[in-house]
């Protein structure tokens, strides 16, 4: 797929009616998947799906290059 329209993000809120139209399509392995990063929330007005935060799924997403920041910057501290 060309980079026409440059990068496009996946929707971090999906209204809950669209969102159930969108599962009723897809595969059953991927339901789960699906179920894991969008949560819904029945506090918003009109009900929405909420995509989660990659860090509260993916616990040490970027732990590594946090501590290689923090590793430097010691480094640097003591040159």
């Amino acid at each position: 797929m060309g980079q026409k329209y440059g990068y496009r993000p996946i929707p971090a809120f999906v209204e809950a009616e669209e969102f159930e139209a969108i599962r009723s399509h897809v595969v059953e392995e991927d339901l789960e998947l699906l179920d894991l990063w969008y949560v819904r929330d029945d506090n918003s007005v009109p009900p929405q799906y909420v995509l989660q935060p990659i860090n509260t799924i993916l616990r040490n997403y970027d732990s590594s290059v946090r501590q290689r920041c923090v590793s430097t910057s010691a480094l640097n501290v003591l040159s």
